[in-house]
């Protein structure tokens, strides 16, 4: 992570809310780079697909116990923005 990715983060987590949101953002990048960049003979492919996708399903699941449906509304919101800019 960039410094200024990292305070971005810093700034914007104040709760467990906020920090479940930011896994499951780079959950989202992390199975995108999977799911498109991971050559498919790669022995742990698997593996690496079974760990994001179960580690996405578990933050969602407790965002969804916190706040009911409002996680989509937050993890679109944007306060992540800094996710893609530059430091």
């Amino acid at each position: 992570m960039r410094r200024g990715q990292t305070a971005c983060i810093f700034d914007s987590c104040s709760n467990m809310q906020d920090l479940l949101t930011w896994f499951v953002k780079f959950l989202e990048i992390l199975q995108a780079k999977v799911d498109g960049e991971v050559d498919p003979e790669d022995p742990t492919l698997g593996l690496a697909k079974k760990a994001v996708t179960s580690n996405r399903k578990l933050c969602i699941e407790e965002l969804e116990q916190v706040q009911g449906d409002a996680w989509l509304e937050i993890i679109t919101h944007a306060s992540l923005g800094c996710l893609f800019h530059a430091s």
